[in-house]
C-alpha cells in the first residue's frame, strides 16, 4: 500500500509531499525537495512510527520529491490524494499536517 503524507522540513521552513510504500518496514530517507535536507523515517507494519533514525545501517529506501511538490504552507484538502494536487494550485492556506492513503 502507498500512502501519500505532507512533511514540514525545519531546514527551509517549508511542506512537500511525498508518497511513500508502507510495504517496505525499514529505516526510509525523504529529502525535501528545496534545501536536500534529507528527514529519516520507520516504517514498521504497514505505518509511519515516531521513531526516527540517523545512522546508515543497513538497507534504507530513498525518495526525492520533486519541487512541484513543495509549498510554504501546509494543505488543507482532506478528501483524497488526487484532490489535494488539485487542492493545492488553488489555494495557499495554513493547517496542520495531513496524511492521505491511497490503494
Amino acid at each position: 500500500m502507498k500512502e501519500i503524507t505532507e512533511l514540514y522540513c525545519h531546514a527551509c521552513d517549508g511542506y512537500f509531499k511525498i508518497e511513500l510504500d508502507l510495504a517496505l518496514s525499514g529505516n526510509h530517507v525523504v529529502t525535501c525537495p528545496k534545501c536536500q535536507h534529507e528527514h529519516c523515517r520507520v516504517i514498521q507494519g504497514g505505518k509511519v512510527t515516531g521513531d526516527r533514525w540517523g545512522q546508515r545501517n543497513g538497507q534504507t529506501y530513498n525518495y526525492a520529491p520533486s519541487m512541484t511538490t513543495y509549498t510554504t504552507t501546509a494543505s488543507t484538502d482532506s478528501s483524497s490524494a488526487g484532490s489535494w494536487w488539485l487542492a493545492d494550485s488553488w489555494n495557499n492556506s495554513t493547517s496542520t499536517c495531513i496524511t492521505y492513503t491511497t490503494t
